[in-house]
């Protein structure tokens, strides 16, 4: 069945005891329906919105066909300013055979016919009533949601949580990242305590001697030691220290940290000076670089 615009459809609408489609400008089931809503492009549907109020004028001027179809007559260039888009483009979907296999939804939809070519930029149009069919016929009487509208929108929330996932992720891994540097800091302490408590215990035919210990902030620190280019190159050596009140507990050459610190950085065969200009952009620049002076004997 063709469902051509006639006065008495138009009547319809306006009658509120017939089913006929919840609307505004144009038919909603044209945007949110699963019949059109995924099948036309957001500029077919501005291009059947635009044609849809052209319908409703020329029905109200009695602008009908022989048979009481109402029908419109435009031009692509005026289409192309009202919809905002370009004339080609308009012209791929208003001529009934697009181009490329494309720009015919309209047509294969059934929603607009060509009535006749008037000239080489305008036409004459019978534009069609939407169809309601499926989940769809619920428009008819109310303003619904589909279930394939719900679906698309739970889509849509889980790919963003999946995006902040990601950056919770991010964070855990630099707190992780920490902890490791302070379980390794606070282990070298203890040990350098144990060994001086153990060093200060005085024998047994000794008689202990009263001592005064200063008070001291433990600090901790981390950075890279750059050896000095000596030869020219612009080639160094480096290490990634770790000093705890000055005392240096540990080092890591350049591949030990990146493997650590998990970064993904591919070390073999690299000079420490390339790995260790990966490893600030890695890091963003996180730690200090400081440089030693090669002693030469």
């Amino acid at each position: 069945m063709k469902n051509y615009i006639t006065n008495a459809y138009i009547d319809m609408l306006h009658d509120k005891t017939k089913a006929t489609g919840v609307y505004f400008n144009t038919p909603k089931v044209i945007k949110h329906g699963v019949k059109y809503r995924k099948a036309l492009s957001r500029l077919q549907k501005d291009v059947y919105a635009e044609l849809w109020d052209m319908a409703m004028k020329a029905a109200h001027k009695g602008q009908v066909d022989e048979k009481g179809r109402v029908y419109v007559e435009v031009a692509d260039s005026f289409m192309a300013v009202a919809v905002v888009a370009d004339v080609t483009t308009i012209k791929h979907n208003l001529n009934g055979t697009g181009k490329n296999g494309k720009y015919t939804e309209l047509f294969d939809l059934g929603l607009i016919r060509i009535k006749k070519r008037i000239e080489r930029e305008t036409s004459e149009y019978y534009v069609m009533a939407p169809v309601y069919e499926g989940e769809d016929v619920k428009f008819l009487t109310n303003d619904i949601t589909t279930s394939s509208h719900k679906a698309d929108a739970e889509e849509l929330k889980a790919k963003r949580n999946k995006n902040v996932t990601t950056k919770r992720k991010t964070e855990n891994e630099q707190l992780e990242e920490e902890r490791i540097f302070d379980t390794k800091a606070d282990t070298a302490e203890y040990e350098i305590i144990e060994k001086e408590t153990a060093e200060n215990v005085p024998d047994f035919d000794e008689e202990p001697q009263p001592q005064i210990i200063a008070d001291e902030k433990p600090s901790k620190q981390m950075y890279f030691l750059v050896m000095d280019d000596l030869d020219g190159t612009g080639l160094y050596s480096a290490e990634f220290i770790i000093e705890q009140n000055g005392k240096m507990m540990e080092s890591w050459t350049l591949s030990k940290f990146a493997q650590n610190m998990k970064l993904g950085i591919e070390t073999e065969r690299k000079h420490d000076s390339d790995i260790l200009r990966e490893i600030m952009i890695a890091t963003g620049g996180k730690y200090e670089i400081k440089t030693k002076e090669r002693t030469i004997y």
